[in-house]
């Protein structure tokens, strides 16, 4: 074989192996965004079911002592809910196909939503003063009734990182699905704070 017929195979191979690993990495990276999808819709449908339960569960709390509290914790965490909700709905209305991996993987609009080139936007100062703002609320409606108010609080918004760098450390530079899914886990986790206070509240009842 002549040296020009060799430095022709190899280019074919090389290109029929960068083909090949190409190839592979798109159906690997569909997998992944498809399932981060099924497990974002599922956290969507446990969460309809859950904020249906959370309903019984507020009426008998509000016949107990610790009515005005929870009726505070309620209002509390419906907007919170519906705060978090009204930016998936922005990040959403951004994907024109959600079977598009180049789209579901781009991690641009999150973070131009929350970051500008030194720190954050005014949107992501907001969602971090949001999530504050509750934690700290909750704490003081709850922290002397229950000891492990603080935990739970903790455990919900991930703060075993440096509070200034919580927002960036989960949501900077991820995928859009990931940053959906994470966001609607945070939805769910109100859910679990909700629960847990107002189950200990039966308890105590």
């Amino acid at each position: 074989m002549s040296k020009k017929n060799i430095y022709i195979l190899i280019v074919v191979l090389f290109f029929v192996g960068a083909y090949f690993i190409w190839s592979l990495m798109q159906r690997l990276n569909n997998e992944v965004t498809t399932t981060f999808s099924v497990i974002n819709e599922r956290l969507e449908m446990a969460n309809a079911q859950s904020y249906n339960e959370l309903d019984s569960l507020y009426i008998a709390a509000s016949q107990t002592k610790f009515g005005s509290k929870t009726d505070s914790l309620r209002v509390l965490s419906f907007e919170l809910d519906n705060y978090i909700e009204s930016l998936k709905l922005i990040l959403v209305e951004s994907i024109s196909d959600p079977q598009d991996y180049e789209t579901m993987d781009d991690a641009n609009t999150l973070d131009s939503l929350f970051f500008k080139e030194t720190g954050y936007t005014p949107t992501g100062q907001e969602f971090i003063t949001k999530i504050e703002t509750y934690e700290t609320t909750v704490k003081h409606l709850f922290s002397k009734d229950f000891d492990n108010i603080d935990g739970s609080l903790n455990n919900m918004f991930y703060r075993n990182q440096d509070q200034d760098d919580w927002l960036s450390y989960h949501f900077k530079g991820f995928p859009l699905v990931a940053s959906l899914t994470k966001l609607t886990q945070i939805q769910a986790d109100l859910v679990v704070v909700e629960e847990g206070i107002l189950y200990a509240i039966h308890n105590i009842e």
